[in-house]
């Protein structure tokens, strides 16, 4: 193992930055993949990187502003490290917030149009990543893409109901969804508005017990595979994800 390769396997995933996220994804899925499958999960991550390349995140540790992408890699970088080296499942995580977030990037950019048409544009996209990547990680990238909440009073419950409904039976799902909750969750500590980690600690509660559940379940059902650590999804669920939710209100 080089140097460099050693560095990336130790550092934590919330020290690297985007290139070295990067890095360590595309090493791990070239010694554990076909190099064909290997080609199309860096597709994945230059699609993923063009299309959040204007936006950022709030803050990670000390540090304000941070380039959006991160947050991707980091995800499908802690699949790999959760020993899931399935491609459908690392190029579903890879995209999972484009159809959400960056249509109207895909359209303006692919075709030149500036559309106002949410559906068409989200349309689009989707089409795109089946032709790319085809049906499997469409329909990932679909379950884990939120619906719009539009009722205020019940927008929580919605958000609950419509993740327990996508994670159930669903190894896929469940593994990009939740590596998605992880890095959340694990980002309240710094956000800057306390009011807002307030609001995401009601959100996130119910979930984390709605995945705990779903954990056990496709454990019990042989869904996830025996070479999948679990282990730390546990943990994390237990203890790291409730400390790191409610560090922010005290």
């Amino acid at each position: 193992m080089s140097k460099l390769s050693q560095l990336l396997e130790d550092k934590p995933l919330n020290k690297m930055n985007a290139l070295e996220l990067a890095l360590f994804i595309q090493k791990k899925t070239f010694d554990a993949l076909t190099a064909e499958q290997a080609a199309t999960i860096r597709e994945a991550i230059e699609l993923a990187t063009w299309l959040h390349s204007g936006q950022t995140r709030k803050s990670k540790n000390n540090i304000t502003l941070v380039p959006y992408i991160e947050h991707p890699l980091r995800n499908t970088a802690r699949i790999i490290r959760w020993n899931c080296y399935d491609p459908n499942v690392l190029i579903a995580s890879l995209l999972h917030d484009t159809v959400e977030d960056t249509s109207h990037v895909f359209v303006e950019n692919m075709f030149h149009k500036d559309l106002d048409d949410e559906e068409l544009c989200r349309a689009t996209l989707r089409d795109y990543i089946r032709h790319q990547f085809g049906d499997v990680v469409l329909n990932i990238v679909n379950d884990v893409t939120n619906p719009k909440f539009d009722n205020p009073a019940t927008k929580n419950a919605d958000y609950l109901k419509h993740v327990v409904s996508v994670i159930h039976n669903e190894s896929a799902t469940f593994l990009v969804k939740f590596s998605d909750l992880v890095d959340n969750a694990m980002s309240l500590p710094y956000a800057l508005n306390k009011e807002f980690a307030e609001k995401q600690n009601v959100k996130y509660q119910p979930v984390l017990e709605a995945f705990e559940t779903e954990l056990t379940n496709l454990e019990n059902r042989n869904f996830l595979g025996k070479e999948i650590r679990t282990e730390d999804m546990h943990f994390k669920l237990r203890y790291g994800l409730k400390q790191h939710i409610e560090a922010r209100l005290v």
